[in-house]
């Protein structure tokens, strides 16, 4: 991540990422939960990059979310 000064890690609980995932890829859950697995490591990986970082919990709807960002943004 040599290239910013802040890292914006999106979040959400497992269970609501699960459902999307199956609404939307119509992904297995045992396809997802070997996606979900493989993503760990890059989520670990962006904890120690140094930089700042700035989580957004994704847990409701599309409104909320742009919320969240857009209340990010501002603070730049």
């Amino acid at each position: 991540v040599p290239h910013c000064d802040v890292v914006v890690l999106v979040i959400a609980p497992y269970e609501k990422r699960l459902e999307r995932a199956l609404q939307r890829d119509g992904m297995t859950p045992e396809a997802f939960r070997a996606r979900s697995d493989a993503q760990k490591e890059i989520g670990e990986s962006l904890f120690s990059c140094g930089r700042r970082m700035v989580t957004i919990l994704n847990d409701g709807d599309e409104d909320n979310l742009r919320r969240q960002a857009l209340f990010f943004a501002s603070s730049l």
